[in-house]
């Protein structure tokens, strides 16, 4: 699949990121991170931004619904509305933001790996070994529900932009 920006629209059909190479990189060249070292191409930047745009659309309710029935990204949306009062249109800025805050992470590391388990499929969380069986020690995650890793950063992007849906938030129609 290409490299594919979706427009603030919601139009381009086959869509899988919210920010093209020049924006992530001058966003993290505003921070004072260089993306452009060897090492980081434009094919491994891209593959990392449709990574993030994923982690983005999977991980977040957000408010609203999507513009346009068969679009492939959750942006842009119709009916959402930020904390102001302002009908917000096209893809935020904190989406994109966030977007590329994940990128950089996709560049080293898997976003959203897959749950570590036992033999039984039961999710471990963490695993200790002794030198003898009683001296292991393993914590398994509750009721063995899978929980996206966190991003505080990107949590706070897109919830003090007032974009997703955080706790028991009741939704009026």
């Amino acid at each position: 699949m290409a490299f594919t920006v979706q427009d603030d629209n919601g139009l381009v059909s086959g869509a899988n990121a919210y920010a093209d190479l020049a924006y992530v990189r001058d966003y993290h060249a505003d921070r004072g991170v260089d993306l452009s070292a060897p090492g980081t191409s434009d094919a491994a930047l891209q593959a990392a931004i449709i990574k993030a745009t994923m982690y983005v659309d999977t991980r977040y309710t957000f408010l609203g619904e999507r513009r346009n029935h068969d679009q492939d990204t959750e942006w842009p949306r119709r009916d959402a509305w930020d904390r102001s009062g302002y009908l917000i249109n096209g893809i935020p800025r904190a989406v994109k933001q966030a977007v590329a805050e994940l990128a950089q992470r996709a560049l080293s590391a898997e976003l959203m790996p897959d749950p570590t388990r036992d033999e039984t499929g039961r999710t471990v969380l963490s695993k200790s070994e002794g030198l003898t069986p009683m001296g292991e020690s393993v914590t398994y995650a509750a009721g063995g529900a899978f929980t996206f890793p966190e991003y505080p950063t990107v949590d706070r992007l897109l919830a003090s932009a007032g974009l997703i849906r955080t706790g028991l938030t009741a939704v009026r129609a």
